[in-house]
């Protein structure tokens, strides 16, 4: 698996932006969420698998998809305070829509372990894309905090 991400502080100064890049759009999937859960806690290997969250969901688009998916970890952080370690991911073209099956594993934040760097508010738009070219996913996304 050739998955990755950087974060890109060149881009914007009051939020956080990262790339991503995989060989298949379930590796994206995986890849952004990682990086937004490491934009919320210093150390993601600090995180134990003790809660297991699935998320299936249908898009009309790769990059709705994807920015369904990282509002959704969001919202598991603020409503639920949970953060995951590991993400696990599948996606596939279904006629017209994407679908998605997503597997987190993580646990509420717990303070005496998990170093929190910022709170994340939202995916924005702000020259979000999502693209598969040359055999690869690419994702720029830009988080709210």
């Amino acid at each position: 698996m050739r998955a990755a991400y950087k974060f890109r502080d060149d881009i914007v100064a009051a939020d956080v932006a990262f790339e991503a890049e995989a060989d298949s759009l379930g590796e994206l999937l995986e890849q952004c969420g990682l990086a937004v859960e490491n934009t919320m806690i210093e150390d993601l290997a600090a995180i134990r698998p003790r809660v297991t969250k699935t998320w299936t969901h249908e898009s009309e688009s790769a990059e709705q998809l994807v920015f369904e998916f990282l509002q959704e970890l969001i919202f598991l952080k603020d409503a639920e305070l949970l953060v995951f370690g590991a993400v696990r991911a599948r996606a596939e073209k279904k006629g017209a829509a994407w679908v998605a099956n997503v597997t987190m594993q993580g646990e509420p934040v717990d303070g005496s372990r998990h170093e929190q760097a910022v709170d994340v508010k939202a995916v924005t738009y702000h020259m979000y894309k999502v693209e598969a070219r040359g055999g690869r996913w690419k994702a720029f996304v830009v988080l709210d905090v």
